[in-house]
């Protein structure tokens, strides 16, 4: 069972679970911590999944209510245990993306480092970001976040191959526009990219009016605007139609849009960051300061508008690589009631 289902808007809890209902020793379902205890103590083996803790506190007004919501889950986790059922937890990011009820959701870290049986990151590189926590290594299990092949619509390699020979090369910021995306940084690499002669499209729904201004006062002919939530079929033909696909981040653990952009065989511009580094298993992929990428963003679309076909076709091909060798896991939760 796992919390929250976020299934409704991202993939990612489909193909995460997907090899592992393929195994036939698993079947699941989202839920709340409640109803994982019920489930335990009616005596079917539960592993309760924890995911992305903002949940906890979506609805929350103040101090006291986020404090209460924690509470009530911490008690139900508790319960949970003494029913005989497991707890896992997948550490999606270092602190809270918006720096909201941040004590609250340390609390709630803290006691996950404790209480969990098994605590789940897709990189090694994670340990690092995740120093300020008591985390017990020997608790840790790396799994990595596989790709998005087959779920959005098949690639044209055709199609991608032959843009690249008539020097069409198209660039895709995607994703949720949020204040952890650095977006100030973004208005500056895109700014630069435009001026170099790249078509540039922004897609993805701003998090608030204050950010969606910042984009918009953006003002350049090369640069396209989409900033609403996408449809599937937009995402395949987004990513299908832009050759290379760009990154933002002050600080990230797993990006699950550098795995679409390396899905679809894009070359990969992104901000040199460990934890992305990680990920480039050729090491093909081009970098910038996070801090002060104006320089050499300017250097990277020189090279990449002087770059031939088939060099420009290899990074592609070299990107995919990071999903093709780095798949989910089938093993995530194997021997848990063992243990």
């Amino acid at each position: 069972m796992y919390f929250p289902d976020y299934s409704g808007g991202n993939p990612y809890q489909k193909l995460l679970y997907a090899p592992l209902a393929a195994t036939g020793r698993y079947s699941t379902q989202a839920g709340t911590v409640d109803a994982a205890v019920k489930l335990a103590a009616s005596g079917v083996r539960t592993i309760f999944h924890v995911h992305w803790l903002n949940a906890l506190f979506a609805t929350c007004a103040s101090d006291e209510e986020a404090w209460r919501s924690a509470g009530e889950f911490l008690t139900g986790l508790s319960l949970l245990r003494q029913a005989g059922g497991r707890i896992v937890w997948t550490v999606h990011n270092a602190r809270p993306h918006e720096e909201c009820f941040i004590e609250c959701d340390t609390r709630v870290r803290y006691f996950l480092c404790r209480m969990a049986d098994r605590i789940h990151l897709h990189a090694e590189s994670h340990l690092g970001c995740l120093a300020h926590l008591p985390i017990d290594r020997a608790k840790v299990v790396i799994g990595y976040h596989g790709g998005y092949e087959g779920y959005y619509g098949e690639v044209s390699w055709k199609e991608r191959a032959q843009r690249s020979e008539e020097g069409e090369r198209r660039v895709l910021f995607l994703g949720m526009i949020r204040g952890y995306k650095a977006i100030d940084v973004l208005c500056r690499l895109v700014q630069e990219i435009c001026a170099k002669g790249f078509p540039v499209t922004v897609a993805g729904m701003p998090l608030d009016g204050k950010l969606e201004s910042k984009l918009r006062n953006l003002n350049h002919p090369n640069l396209n605007l989409v900033l609403r939530r996408l449809t599937e079929a937009e995402v395949h033909e987004m990513c299908s139609s832009h050759d290379i696909g760009l990154l933002c981040y002050r600080q990230v653990l797993t990006s699950g849009t550098l795995k679409l952009y390396c899905t679809y065989g894009m070359v990969i511009v992104a901000p040199d960051l460990n934890t992305i580094r990680e990920e480039d298993v050729c090491g093909t992929f081009l970098y910038y300061p996070p801090d002060e990428p104006e320089e050499q963003a300017i250097k990277i679309a020189s090279q990449l508008r002087r770059m031939g076909r088939s060099k420009f076709s290899d990074l592609g091909r070299k990107s995919l690589r990071v999903c093709t060798e780095r798949g989910w896991s089938r093993e995530l939760f194997d021997g848990l009631f063992q243990e």
